[in-house]
């Protein structure tokens, strides 16, 4: 009996100091982990308070090759059919996707830079390029190219669509009987520039004192076509298929004649 107790009382002792040793135990790597716990915190204090700095850091340090400078219209984000949208402070944009054309309905009404739509100019509308961007527009099933000006908001109806084209617009790249097309939308930065600039230097720092005449006249007779600009481009995208000796020939005849008209020197380079 006394022999029982013994090994019962052994059995006991030695369970009591195996619990306390486990209890010492968990005590201590509640320590280490109270301890580790408190590290962490205050290393993610130090990123909680650091990382908004360097977030702005980041974004001063990402320029855009060409920032919108000039007039620029519809500037502030707005809110339309539940979605808000946030026009973008810069000029660079290349991009594929559906293009329809918007006519009849809005013929006569505003448009989002404050004047009358003509479904017979060549304009489009897009939903966060600057108001004004000169674009050009490639239809990509017929191969057919457009330079235009964007100068109104839009689509919002349907919204897999990335632009809306005026009527004419949509004639000339043979999606007018189709309604819709697949298309590439290209900014031209260095023209949207120029012309932006040129309206605030002619027309009043918003751009509203024309005289009468819409931006997209505007551009087309004091921008587009001066100095022979559209002829240009046709000219260097048949140059890109000649070797070097034809090039320059071709080249210079180019210059001679221009000298021979007094036409002054083009203000774009080719973008073909």
């Amino acid at each position: 009996m006394k022999k029982k107790l013994r090994v019962r009382r052994d059995k006991l002792a030695n369970y009591i100091i195996s619990d306390y040793s486990r209890k010492v135990k968990k005590n201590r790597c509640k320590k280490i982990m109270i301890n580790k716990g408190e590290y962490l915190m205050k290393k993610n204090k130090l990123l909680y308070y650091i990382m908004p700095f360097f977030a702005f850091f980041l974004t001063q340090c990402t320029t855009y090759r060409y920032p919108v400078t000039g007039v620029s219209r519809s500037s502030e984000s707005y809110y339309v059919q539940g979605t808000w949208h946030s026009p973008q402070k810069y000029y660079d944009y290349d991009k594929i996707g559906l293009a329809s054309w918007y006519g009849p309905g809005f013929h006569g009404g505003k448009k989002a830079q404050g004047e009358t739509y003509n479904q017979y100019s060549m304009t489009a509308a897009h939903k966060t390029l600057p108001l004004p961007t000169i674009v050009r527009i490639t239809n990509l099933e017929n191969g057919k190219k457009v330079i235009l000006l964007v100068d109104d908001r839009g689509p919002f109806k349907y919204k897999n669509r990335i632009i809306d084209l005026s009527v004419s617009a949509a004639k000339e790249l043979g999606l007018y009987n189709k309604g819709i097309g697949r298309v590439r939308v290209q900014a031209l930065p260095k023209e949207s520039q120029t012309f932006s600039i040129y309206l605030k230097n002619n027309c009043g720092k918003f751009g509203v004192k024309t005289k009468g005449h819409s931006w997209e006249e505007i551009y087309r007779k004091n921008i587009g076509n001066r100095g022979g600009f559209h002829n240009l481009t046709t000219l260097s995208h048949k140059v890109n298929q000649l070797n070097e000796e034809e090039k320059k020939h071709l080249m210079q005849k180019k210059y001679v004649n221009q000298k021979k008209k007094n036409i002054s020197k083009p203000i774009f380079t080719a973008r073909y």
